[in-house]
């Protein structure tokens, strides 16, 4: 027998096919430019020979498409994660204006 091969086609660049562990991995991500299905296709193939004078050989072939899904994350709880300090008004001093208002 010859050695097997694997081929894997339309393969996302944010997708990472793993060949040690046989898994892909996909990161989480904040770019919602990459919301969508992504459409991927194995091919593995097999050659061996037919008969014990190794002249002639056959080659088994096999596909599997999957998708991946890629969603917009949803954030149900924030926590805070800045401590602001003491804020403090003077308003109506002229000498302390931003713009239109007079707040410091």
């Amino acid at each position: 027998m010859l050695t097997p091969t694997l081929t894997v086609t339309n393969l996302p660049v944010f997708a990472t096919h793993n060949t040690g562990t046989q898994d892909f991995t996909v990161l989480a991500t904040t770019d919602l430019g990459l919301v969508g299905a992504y459409v991927v296709t194995m091919t593995s193939s097999v050659t061996f020979y037919d008969d014990f004078t190794m002249t002639t050989q056959t080659t088994l072939t096999a596909s599997y498409t999957f998708t991946i899904f890629m969603t917009p994350c949803v954030i149900y709880t924030y926590t805070d994660t800045v401590t602001v300090g003491t804020l403090t008004y003077f308003i109506g001093d002229p000498t302390l204006t931003d713009g239109p208002y007079e707040f410091t």
